[in-house]
């Protein structure tokens, strides 16, 4: 045999050596690749989860502000008529002023009762909607 027999069985080899590597580091490449796709898919899901749960829970707090809001309403109502027929009994009776600012500072605190309730839960709604737009920011930068 020749070296030149020699070199190209060397070199026959040596192209063996190379494509099992590259097999070998291909298999590899695919089974982390595949490990990363499973890793992302769960995290989604959790994150998925989680941004169903602040939604449902935004919803309620809507849910709740929107209740708050009729009966915000109604007593505004209520009130306006309380006011109302004070004002007409002032004018039928012409109340002493101690009792008038009696029935008004009971209307003031109804009113102040009322406008401290949506304000209580308009905080709550807002904290829930800022930790809900952080977690959605999270999530776009994570993407």
């Amino acid at each position: 045999m020749g070296t030149s027999e020699y070199l190209t069985i060397g070199l026959f080899f040596l192209g063996g050596i190379f494509t099992l590597l590259w097999f070998l580091l291909r298999q590899k490449d695919d089974k982390q690749q595949k490990e990363i796709t499973e890793i992302k898919d769960f995290h989604k899901k959790e994150i998925d989860e989680v941004k169903k749960t602040h939604r449902d829970e935004s919803d309620k707090l809507w849910a709740q502000v929107h209740g708050i809001e009729k009966e915000f309403l109604k007593l505004l109502k209520e009130d306006s008529a309380a006011l109302h027929e004070l004002r007409i009994k002032i004018a039928e009776r012409h109340y002493e002023k101690g009792e008038l600012d009696q029935k008004f500072d009971k209307i003031e605190k109804s009113l102040e009762s009322g406008f401290n309730k949506v304000n209580d839960s308009l905080d709550r709604l807002n904290a829930i909607l800022l930790g809900r737009a952080k977690i959605v920011t999270m999530d776009d930068k994570t993407s």
